[in-house]
Order: structure tokens, then sequence, then C-alpha cells
């Protein structure tokens, strides 16, 4: 093994050994888009980020996922705020019946 390498090796243990595991980034990434991290939080996210390509897409990919459905609320109609028609209420009743 070089010499770059036994840095390179070392300087990710070193950076592994203070960062939270993939587990609680999962947990820090959704919670980043409900509320700001602190400093301390976002500094051990940006080095995990730096040796984790799998968190770092998982941030990136729900960063996306929010991006999207935020931009789409305009365009998807609102729910019923009824739930379902009588009609429906009475079909569903009649299968759920004739299935008994």
């Amino acid at each position: 093994m070089n010499l770059i390498t036994r840095i390179r090796n070392r300087v990710v243990l070193f950076i592994w050994k203070r960062v939270p595991n993939c587990v609680e980034m999962a947990r820090l990434s959704s919670e980043n888009l409900d509320r700001p991290l602190g400093i301390k939080a976002r500094i051990q996210m940006r080095f995990h980020f730096l040796i984790c390509a799998w968190c770092s897409r998982y941030a990136a990919q729900i960063g996306s996922l929010r991006r999207f459905v935020r931009s789409s609320e305009d365009r998807v109609p609102e729910a019923a705020g009824d739930g379902l028609t009588p009609d429906a209420k009475h079909r569903i009743k009649e299968t759920l019946i004739s299935r008994s």
C-alpha cells in the first residue's frame, strides 16, 4: 500500500469516528427537510457525505422528492373533504355483504 492510500485511509477513519452513522444520517437528512439543523450537525453531515456516497445520494433523492411534491401541489386537485360519496359507500357495502 503506498503512502497516499495509507494517508487517505487514516483520514477516512478519522472522519468516520467523528460523524453520525448511516442510520443517524438518514434521520438527520429527513429532519433537515423539516427544520434547519444546528451548525455541528450540518458540519457532521457534510463530512459524512464526503466519505459515504449512499447517504449523499439518499439526501439528494429525498430533497428532490420534496421539491417535486411542493412544485406539483398547485396542479393536484384538493381531495374531497367529506370522503366517499354516498353512492360509493353503498357500492362498497353491497360488495362486502355479497362476499360474506
